[in-house]
């Protein structure tokens, strides 16, 4: 006999014996147990009999879910195709070029600094221009200056050492 044939035959043999096994589940009255309403509760008991046929009812029930097959339509039928998978595409990366300018005059403005960089693509124009300023908030003779382009920063470093005012600009 196969595997297959001697757990089936067990199988059987279980369906066949918990059939035959009577469920007695026993109830008592308690007196002392009050309800809501008016009377006594019922609690059950377990006999050795019930005790023995959980084990093999709960065998049975689960078999049961393992053999079933369900003859008809397959469930794919009953669905709508899925649409094709398209991936999300990257977002683009862009490079961020931020350049830190020193020896500026006090007195420098935001303006003066387009005017000095007007070869440079400044990224949002006056919004590109970030001056510092010191505790007291005075300014602090420097600037960062974000521009669109690495070509824009090479730009911008040809007017090292060059003259902003009275001072020069590192």
């Amino acid at each position: 006999m196969s595997q297959n044939s001697k757990s089936l035959l067990c199988l059987l043999q279980r369906c066949v014996a918990v059939r035959k096994l009577p469920t007695c589940i026993t109830t008592r009255r308690s007196s002392s147990v009050l309800s809501a309403g008016s009377g006594f509760t019922s609690q059950p008991t377990w006999t050795s009999t019930s005790r023995a046929v959980c084990p093999l009812q709960l065998a049975v029930r689960t078999s049961q879910y393992r053999f079933c097959t369900k003859a008809g339509q397959p469930l794919e039928d009953e669905y709508p195709p899925l649409a094709p998978y398209q991936p999300e595409p990257e977002p683009e990366k862009k490079e961020v070029y931020f350049m830190e300018v020193r020896g500026l005059p006090w007195s420098c403005s935001v303006q003066d600094l387009l005017q000095f960089f007007s070869e440079c693509r400044i990224l949002d124009g006056e919004k590109g221009i970030h001056l510092t300023v010191d505790r007291n908030g005075r300014p602090s003779g420097e600037a960062f200056i974000q521009v669109e382009h690495e070509d824009d920063v090479r730009k911008a470093l040809e007017k090292h050492r060059q003259y902003l005012g009275p001072r020069y600009v590192e």
